[in-house]
């Protein structure tokens, strides 16, 4: 048995939202052939396992906005334009893939200000991110940065 069958790609999803494929991708690489494996080689492979799903939630998390602030478009909304330019297939914080919905639930597409508009953040697709409802709720008033930085794995 394979060290990485213990972990469903449903499990990957649920923990790490659309960096599971990547994560799972990787894993399936690390993990060696069906064997017999000693104490020592299945530590050995834990662990390459685990580096694999912290490589993929990192690159998730680093694919945040510096943003902008200041000038006309500080503390507005965004334009319907923006937004849809904005728009891509995976939130920048957790990887997970958004839906565009009328109704609120937690992968709901959310365009989420870099710079928060409460910090003088401008209107303009430089300050206009992807993300899902979960982690713009998650994130309050906190730069894209900030959040990164408080949401990494230890």
């Amino acid at each position: 048995m394979r060290a990485a069958d213990g972990l469903s790609s449903g499990d990957m999803s649920f923990a790490f939202g659309g960096a599971a494929s990547t994560a799972t991708q990787e894993v399936a690489r690390a993990a060696p052939a069906p064997k017999a494996l000693s104490a020592q080689e299945m530590e050995a492979t834990e662990g390459e396992i685990l580096g694999a799903i912290a490589r993929a939630v990192s690159r998730a998390i680093s694919s945040s906005k510096a943003g902008s602030s200041g000038g006309p478009g500080a503390g507005k909304s965004f334009s319907n334009e923006v937004k849809s330019q904005a728009s891509t297939n995976r939130c920048v914080f957790c990887g997970g893939k958004p839906v565009s919905s009328s109704t609120p639930q937690p992968d709901r597409r959310h365009i989420d200000h870099a710079i928060p508009r409460s910090r003088g953040g401008t209107n303009t697709l430089s300050n206009a991110q992807n993300t899902c409802q979960s982690c713009n709720l998650s994130n309050g008033s906190r730069t894209a940065q900030e959040f990164s930085n408080r949401s990494r794995p230890r």
